[in-house]
């Protein structure tokens, strides 16, 4: 919630005109928030404080994840040097997703993991299980 309410905070707003983003003219505070939360059938509302202090740092490290992210998708050439430093050192964790599409031998092995880890299978997965699927069809 921090994370939303620093973004409304800091909001910037479009000018067509000059096609320029411009930060808002309003004294907005930026260090903290009141959220009113009033339950469905009670008479009574509920305040809570926000730090947007900290929603400001959530927001620097999730751009700074994203950015890390971008950097792993610039294709398959990248996925298949990946392909190599995993099989030299190994997956950074027991878990990863790129040792289970390492350990895949066919298609349907590798259709297989991708279905039973959809909810966490990232584009990133998708150009590395790309490359290794490459690579056995090779």
């Amino acid at each position: 919630m921090p994370l939303q309410l620093h973004s409304y905070a800091s909001a910037t707003y479009y000018e067509a005109e000059d096609g320029i983003l411009h930060p808002m003219d309003l004294p907005i505070l930026q260090t903290w928030a009141v959220v009113m939360h009033a339950p469905a059938g009670e008479s009574k509302a509920k305040p809570y404080l926000a730090d947007l202090t900290f929603g400001k740092e959530c927001a620097e490290v999730a751009d700074l994840i994203l950015g890390l992210r971008d950097r792993g998708q610039v294709g398959e050439q990248t996925a298949l040097r990946s392909k190599k430093f995993m099989r030299a050192f190994g997956p950074a964790r027991e878990e990863s997703l790129a040792a289970l599409i390492d350990a895949t031998s066919s298609k349907e092995e590798l259709e297989a993991v991708w279905s039973a880890n959809r909810h966490r299978w990232t584009e990133t997965d998708t150009v590395y299980g790309r490359a290794h699927l490459a690579a056995l069809t090779q």
